[in-house]
């Protein structure tokens, strides 16, 4: 029931909101819940022909949005090489890292370098 409830709260807040970014922010808010981690965020393609981005942060993260786009920008991220982003995208959902330096997928050093410089 608990789920159910979670479910109507989500659709009847999103019912309220006028933009992609109060919609990506209410489903932060509710996946964090779920998570119990507040540091969710998107990187978005914006069409075929460009690379993926980082977009939007939870405003609740522990991380800096500006700070996480810049780190990005500079550690250049090879999205269409990269197997955690490969996997998720080729299986059109999200997945959950517990403890990136002990998952093979990402580039243990740039995932790493990223959060201690971020943080």
């Amino acid at each position: 029931m608990l789920q159910l409830d979670m479910v109507q709260q989500l659709t009847s807040k999103m019912e309220t909101c006028s933009s992609l970014e109060e919609i990506l922010q209410v489903s932060f808010h509710h996946l964090s819940q779920v998570l119990g981690n507040q540091n969710i965020a998107v990187h978005m393609k914006m069409n075929k022909h460009t690379d993926f981005q980082p977009a939007v942060m939870h405003k609740r993260s522990v991380f800096d949005e500006d700070t996480w786009k810049s780190r990005h920008r500079q550690i250049r991220l090879d999205y269409e090489n990269d197997l955690l982003f490969q996997e998720a995208i080729q299986g059109k959902q999200s997945i959950l890292v517990p403890d990136v330096e002990l998952d093979h997928r990402p580039v243990t050093m740039l995932v790493v370098n990223l959060v201690w410089r971020v943080c």
